[in-house]
């Protein structure tokens, strides 16, 4: 089942995400923060322009804003993650899925989510099976 976060799920979103950052080549090798990771998830799930989707085994953080250059509703992720365990299964799907109708519900016509977990292959074939295209690429320096 996946539902909107509430503050009682913070013990496993706190969960969630330090398994993300230890998976993450990219941020496993910086220190994670209790604190500002529970500060932060505990703003967002009251936050009015956050989406905070929970499951049984993963998690969707997004956020809701005006565009840059005009008025125009765009959302993007921040926290994507399955548990190794679910993977394979349609459980990321369903996340993605409900992401799309509620940033939908909320009036975003600008939908975008990200990976930069270096899982290339079958989370970026989800991102183009549900109808995303692919805009470009990270890059980091450090």
């Amino acid at each position: 089942m996946i539902k909107h976060a509430t503050r009682a799920d913070l013990p496993f979103l706190m969960y969630l995400c330090e398994q993300m950052h230890n998976e993450s080549p990219r941020f496993g090798v910086f220190p994670f923060s209790d604190a500002k990771v529970s500060k932060m998830l505990r703003a967002e799930i009251v936050n009015p322009d956050s989406i905070v989707l929970v499951s049984d085994n993963g998690m969707l953080l997004a956020t809701v804003q005006a565009m840059i250059f005009g008025d125009t509703l765009g959302s993007n992720d921040k926290l994507f993650y399955v548990e190794p365990g679910a993977r394979g299964t349609m459980q990321a799907a369903r996340l993605v899925k409900e992401y799309i109708a509620e940033a939908k519900r909320r009036g975003v016509v600008d939908i975008g989510i990200g990976n930069e977990t270096e899982t290339k292959g079958r989370v970026e074939d989800l991102y183009l099976r549900l109808g995303f295209r692919r805009t470009g690429g990270n890059f980091v320096l450090g």
